[in-house]
């Protein structure tokens, strides 16, 4: 396997393929894309952050190299075994060129569509999965370390002009490259719980709400 130790992710990838998009929206190479937006991992550091086997990992990470959306950048000795180490090939992926072309007929664009609905709803389930889990951790543990769960929910609308939404979108957009740029602590660090954070962003237009000029 070739290694490119230098690699850094672009900012973003345009999506056009649609084998490429099938490849994308699965939920579990999605949480596989998310883990190495951060750092390097090797297929068992990312089984370990899973908690998989990591012979359930291997064929979907190796569909993920295939179609160009992860990048072999080195390898990790673990143990006795050396084991190749991957990157994302960008921080965002963008699958606009292809979920509004109409290549293939109405069948095809709709089949696309479904399929980013279940990747949503996937993506949905797992979160409040993990926010249940997060909750009832909540109440096993000591009152002194802290008022509740580190959990932040909140839902907003805003009518926006093109202009307005174009400036707040690329701000967003900054506002998530900070957080996926944020240092890695440790993962023992003395007197302090350290743990991972996701953080979830929908902001799209509002169906039916596009309001004409007169």
């Amino acid at each position: 396997m070739n290694y490119n130790e230098a690699f850094i992710p672009a900012p973003i990838l345009r999506i056009e393929d649609p084998e490429v998009l099938k490849v994308l929206i699965h939920p579990l190479r999605s949480r596989i894309l998310g883990l190495l937006g951060p750092q390097a991992r090797t297929v068992k550091e990312l089984a370990s952050e899973l908690d998989l086997a990591p012979s359930h990992l291997y064929y979907h990470t190796k569909l993920l190299l295939k179609a160009g959306l992860i990048v072999a950048v080195g390898e990790r000795r673990l143990g006795n075994l050396t084991e190749a180490s991957y990157r994302v090939a960008a921080l965002d992926f963008d699958a606009s060129p292809i979920l509004g072309s109409k290549e293939g007929g109405r069948s095809a664009f709709e089949a696309r569509i479904a399929s980013i609905a279940d990747l949503m709803a996937s993506s949905i389930k797992a979160s409040a999965r993990d926010m249940a889990s997060l909750l009832e951790g909540a109440e096993e543990r000591p009152k002194k370390e802290g008022g509740g769960p580190s959990l932040v929910l909140r839902m907003a609308e805003a009518r926006l002009g093109p202009a307005a939404y174009e400036d707040f979108s690329r701000r967003l957009m900054a506002l998530m490259d900070e957080f996926s740029a944020l240092p890695l602590e440790p993962e023992e660090s003395e007197g302090e719980e350290i743990r991972n954070y996701v953080l979830n962003l929908g902001f799209y237009p509002q169906a039916g709400s596009t309001k004409a000029k007169e």
